[in-house]
């Protein structure tokens, strides 16, 4: 998730440190419902972009969820 970069920032601060952030999966230069703020709800499922990530339900979360949190974060800034 987005947490990796926030971690690599934090880490590069120190001069002795050398970090490199590496994503997962392939290039999604040119997928527009990667690059344009709001298109990001039309990756969803069956696309390239749906890795089918699953876990059972939480019984703390009282049947909530926080689905593309970190999409929408990036918009919001």
């Amino acid at each position: 998730g987005t947490a990796g970069n926030v971690v690599a920032n934090r880490l590069s601060e120190n001069p002795s440190h050398s970090v490199l952030v590496l994503e997962a999966g392939g290039s999604n230069a040119g997928v527009l419902d990667i690059i344009v703020p709001f298109f990001g709800t039309r990756a969803t499922r069956n696309t390239p972009q749906d890795w089918n990530y699953t876990m059972i339900p939480q019984t703390a979360s009282n049947g909530r969820s926080l689905a593309y949190a970190s999409l929408f974060h990036c918009a919001f800034r």
